[in-house]
């Protein structure tokens, strides 16, 4: 890569495993801790799908040097650390709860009341018109789309930086 933006959010790139490692070492030691178990087929298909990007991305990078071109490469790597962030993301709520902290209940309703909210009112209209819950269950399940939507647009528009930095932030307020 010749561009000078695009090797350093190549270096980025390395780094951001760094996160994600820690996120796997924290759910391995708190399954092994905590006697949970994780479901082989379900955790080893997203993760070997995850893996072949990024070995993918990498033997691409590393064997074209510097006429390796960034837009196959970043999404690539970018969609394989996201996905990796996202299979250990699951079980590992799962571990932070066994952890048994105080739940916070108390102060999120405070400060919903505190900003002229009811959320029981709100719950309760909800529930009494039953297009708008249907309505609220979509745009929920499109969730998803912006960690392979963002990528792919900052991958056109060659912005590599701000797309490492996406997995970054993605990866660190993950964990």
């Amino acid at each position: 890569m010749v561009d000078p933006n695009a090797c350093i959010a190549w270096r980025l790139f390395h780094l951001n495993w760094i996160p994600i490692a820690a996120m796997g070492g924290v759910l391995l030691l708190g399954v092994a801790l905590c006697g949970f178990s994780i479901e082989p087929v379900a955790f080893a298909i997203p993760t070997a799908i995850a893996v072949a990007l990024g070995l993918t991305a990498y033997v691409y990078g590393f064997a074209n040097a510097n006429a390796a071109d960034p837009k196959l490469i970043f999404p690539l790597g970018t969609i394989s650390q996201l996905l990796l962030v996202a299979t250990i993301m699951g079980p590992l709520t799962y571990v932070a709860g066994t952890a048994n902290w105080p739940l916070q209940d108390h102060a999120l309703l405070a400060i919903d009341r505190a900003l002229g909210m009811d959320p029981e009112l709100i719950a309760r209209y909800v529930n009494d018109h039953s297009w708008l819950a249907e309505l609220l269950k979509r745009g929920y399940g499109l969730i998803k789309w912006p960690l392979l939507g963002i990528p792919i647009v900052l991958t056109l528009t060659s912005r590599f930086l701000r797309l490492q930095l996406f997995v970054l932030r993605s990866a660190w307020h993950s964990s």
